[in-house]
């Protein structure tokens, strides 16, 4: 988390010196034009080749370039451009063209006719120049409804061609994302036809192509997933899931085996000779996509695409700023600028919204170590209490003995003083036996004495008998006193 944090961090500085950069870029290749007798401003499609047309994708990549890099809607360049963008918009059907030859001529015939994607990129400017609620803006979303095939169901990049991806999401993008505007329940269901054709055109493995049955491209699968979130879908729907996981698993391994191309091309033919090329910038609609449907922006396959397009952004020299896109006709395209700062906008401002949550991540990590130093200390001690109460059991277990030992020494005791008198008058009777003798003696007199008791000489040994108990008493007590 906290390598992440730091890479979030890192990010929000280089996108900021990025958006600047190529804001000054534009600042400086802008062109003046004379517009409705009021000063307007145009910029080339390809900014290292001055061309003399006005061009509806180049100025609308301006303004929304410009805004996405934080210049205010109120800018003057802006307000200028906003102006050459209203007077560009097809008087007649409400759409937007390609390009005009100069902007005071009137509309010719040999000027491209309306066309879904430019008129998508005109009206997006508008909303971004916050200029949605001119009476200009709703004719627009009426012309796509008017190119609205019920039987085709999605868009081409004209009217009377079959339905192609990038048409068909770019008129749904237009329609949903639309707020200055009250549609019908009727323009609801043709929006709505044509997000079920977008829906069936999806490949089996999860992405998009150039139309149905067209092999999965990054380019495509991005505008598809952000037309289905416009539209309501969720990034839990797995139609959205499963896009999701397939241009994040291709870019990654692309970007891991160096095989990326930057430019999803759709070529078209207008007529029968004019040959239209539109370049969509992958990395930077790879992570618009992934932003918008709410993505994690933890995912390192995300954190490749935007190192990746940071490390493509020209730091130096006359075009600082810009981007080189592989697939386009010419370097430094304006839409590449465009789609990478609204790329960088979207991932800058995901980063505000959870730079609370990041602080209190980080003030989190903080805690969880110390939480962790204390979780380290508190086990030291455990073991160290186990150990003591162990050693306690241990001491437990020779105070049971000693005071076992106790009680044996103390029945052991008693038995010695119930003993001692008996001990005492033995050791006595050993150290003192003269008065035994002659008690023994006296015995054996009046042994005689019984048995000579019917005769005249009796009385001699009865007597010895007393005299010697007598002195056998006083010897004995004697000796007693002496032993005390």
């Amino acid at each position: 988390m906290v390598v992440q944090n730091h890479f979030f961090k890192e990010s929000a500085i280089k996108i900021g010196n990025a958006l600047d950069k190529s804001s000054q870029l534009l600042l400086k290749k802008v062109q003046s034009v004379e517009v409705r007798g009021k000063r307007g401003a145009k910029w080339d499609l390809w900014l290292a080749k001055e061309l003399p047309i006005i061009e509806t994708c180049a100025i609308s990549s301006g303004i929304i370039s410009l805004i996405h890099a934080n210049l205010p809607p109120d800018n003057d360049v802006v307000q200028q451009a906003v102006q050459t963008i209203l007077y560009l918009q097809d008087d007649a059907t409400g759409a937007w063209t390609s390009w005009i030859g100069d902007v005071e001529e009137t509309r010719q015939e040999e000027n491209d006719p309306p066309l879904v994607i430019d008129t998508f990129f005109a009206m997006w400017a508008l909303r971004a120049a916050e200029k949605d609620y001119l009476p200009e803006y709703p004719n627009g979303i009426d012309w796509l409804k008017s190119l609205y095939d019920p039987i085709k169901k999605g868009w081409g990049f004209y009217s009377d061609q079959p339905p192609y991806t990038l048409p068909t999401a770019l008129a749904i993008r237009t329609f949903y994302e639309s707020e200055n505007i009250d549609p019908t329940e009727e323009d609801k269901r043709i929006f709505q036809k044509g997000v079920q054709w977008l829906i069936g055109a999806r490949n089996s493995d999860g992405g998009w192509g150039k139309t149905k049955n067209a092999s999965s491209t990054l380019g495509h699968t991005a505008m598809a997933l952000m037309a289905l979130e416009a539209s309501g879908y969720e990034k839990f729907d797995p139609i959205i899931s499963k896009g999701i996981e397939w241009m994040l698993n291709t870019a990654h391994n692309d970007l891991r085996t160096q095989s990326m191309i930057p430019g999803t091309v759709d070529r078209y033919v207008i007529g029968n000779t004019r040959r239209i090329t539109h370049v969509t910038f992958t990395p930077a609609v790879i992570i618009q996509a992934y932003i918008r449907n709410g993505g994690n922006l933890q995912d390192e396959r995300l954190m490749e695409v935007i190192n990746y397009l940071l490390e493509q952004q020209k730091m130096d020299g006359d075009f600082a700023g810009a981007w080189s896109v592989e697939g386009a006709i010419d370097d430094y395209p304006i839409f590449g600028i465009m789609d990478a700062n609204v790329a960088l906008k979207l991932y800058s401002n995901r980063i505000l919204e959870i730079e609370p949550i990041l602080e209190l991540s980080s003030k989190f990590n903080v805690l969880s170590d110390e939480f962790n130093t204390i979780s380290v200390q508190l086990k030291d001690m455990r073991q160290s209490i186990e150990q003591y109460s162990s050693q306690m059991n241990k001491i437990d277990t020779l105070l049971h003995s000693v005071d076992k030992l106790t009680e044996d020494l103390s029945y052991i005791k008693g038995s010695v003083d119930t003993l001692t008198p008996l001990v005492k008058l033995a050791i006595f009777l050993r150290k003192n036996y003269k008065f035994l003798i002659l008690l023994f003696l006296a015995f054996i007199a009046y042994a005689l004495a019984y048995y000579y008791q019917n005769s005249a000489y009796k009385l001699i040994p009865f007597t010895a008998g007393l005299i010697l108990t007598v002195i056998g008493l006083i010897a004995g007590y004697v000796d007693f006193k002496k032993s005390d």
